[in-house]
């Protein structure tokens, strides 16, 4: 897989209601999911990422090993790309699993529609459908136990599943491993699990699995004194930030139940300015903006909720403060990089790339290309959770 071929045309989004009594509208993609290419195998890193939409040919498994790794700050939508990705693998014939290292359990682990599909069999087929989730959970969790000690056991067992796959003929294809935060696992658990499938993928084994690996901290996959990490064998993104067509269609929709009139090009500009589309601090917003419960939001009301929300900013905010803190902490060269963007500086198109050690400021949702083509700070409320960090 290319970057040309990710590309089966715009991603378009649309509305759909979350389940519950208080469903809230969110945004969902038609036509494929839309993400910043980082790198492709044995590639150096792209910055700025170039953005493009994901389509379901990329979201099934080819035969080329071509392995995902994605990487993005809490609350950056990479849980609703997993979701998306998931569904996607439901309308083919492919398998999954996905394992959280939050919650490592084999009854915890989500599976391709295989599993539910599997009361519907015959009894024969019944009988054998059954051993193809047990076999497969049971091997996943040993995969991430704290009983074994060292990456290589864990790589063994991962070749053992491998090993299993031609005898499950309910898996006639290449089969999905989807991990996510395996960094939540335990210490050392963590960094051997993820050693291990590197260890698997640079010496040629398991062709028959595809690894989709989704967290929000780099560290474990990018060994100190190896700067490549996953990024040598996986196509590496990060979920892509709303443009003005995103957060005009779901503002539009969440303010519909007050007969509120269309938002204006300005009132768009101006959330995207504040937020820099970022999907938590969008919904935070328009939240506010909700309450106001205004017959047409202007920019100026905007201005209003924006107060509001540096005054008493999302709670997971506090998260991406410490991440801000330790990338300083551990690249002190940063900090003044930082304070530039911070006090409005912006890179153009005639002074790119962008420093390539600004790349962990990108991942963690600083840092971004905005409409203009420029590079510089997320957005007027990321400069405002970085000031404190900065002085």
């Amino acid at each position: 897989m290319t970057s040309e071929d990710a590309n089966p045309g715009p991603c378009t989004p649309e509305i759909e209601m979350t389940s519950g009594q208080k469903g809230r509208p969110r945004i969902r993609w038609r036509n494929g999911y839309p993400v910043l290419l980082l790198a492709e195998p044995g590639q150096p890193s792209r910055l700025p990422a170039q953005r493009f939409c994901l389509g379901s040919a990329q979201a099934r498994p080819g035969p080329d090993g071509d392995d995902v790794f994605i990487i993005g700050e809490r609350s950056s939508g990479v849980r609703d790309l997993l979701e998306w990705w998931c569904d996607t693998l439901n309308n083919t014939e492919y398998s999954w699993l996905l394992a959280r290292g939050d919650t490592w359990d084999r009854d915890f682990f989500k599976t391709s529609k295989s599993e539910a599909q599997e009361s519907n069999a015959s009894e024969p087929e019944a009988k054998e459908a059954e051993t193809f989730p047990d076999k497969i959970r049971n091997l996943v969790e040993q995969f991430g136990s704290p009983e074994k000690k060292h990456t290589l056991d864990r790589a063994k067992i991962l070749m053992q599943l491998d090993d299993e796959l031609p005898q499950l003929s309910s898996i006639p294809h290449r089969f999905t491993l989807i991990f996510r935060h395996l960094s939540k696992l335990p210490d050392p658990v963590s960094g051997q699990c993820a050693e291990a499938l590197a260890v698997i993928r640079d010496h040629g084994h398991c062709n028959k699995l595809r690894f989709v690996v989704a967290d929000n901290r780099l560290s474990i996959y990018q060994p100190r004194g190896d700067a490549s990490g996953f990024q040598r064998f996986c196509f590496t993104y990060r979920p892509a930030h709303w443009d003005t067509e995103s957060i005009e269609v779901l503002a539009n929709q969440l303010l519909s139940d007050q007969e509120t009139k269309p938002i204006g090009e300005k009132t768009i500009a101006e959330i995207l300015d504040f937020t820099g589309g970022q999907p938590l601090l969008v919904h935070d917003l328009l939240q506010r903006l909700h309450r106001l419960e205004q017959p047409e939001i202007k920019p100026e009301d905007v201005i209003y909720a924006s107060r509001q929300m540096r005054a008493n900013p999302p709670a997971q905010t506090n998260a991406w403060s410490q991440d801000l803190q330790q990338i300083l902490t551990d690249h002190p060269q940063l900090i003044e990089a930082m304070r530039r963007y911070a006090a409005g500086e912006t890179l153009g198109p005639a002074r790119f790339p962008p420093p390539a050690a600004e790349r962990a400021l990108f991942i963690n949702g600083w840092l971004r290309l905005n409409e203009d083509y420029r590079w510089g700070m997320t957005s007027e409320m990321h400069r405002r959770l970085a000031m404190p960090i900065l002085d």
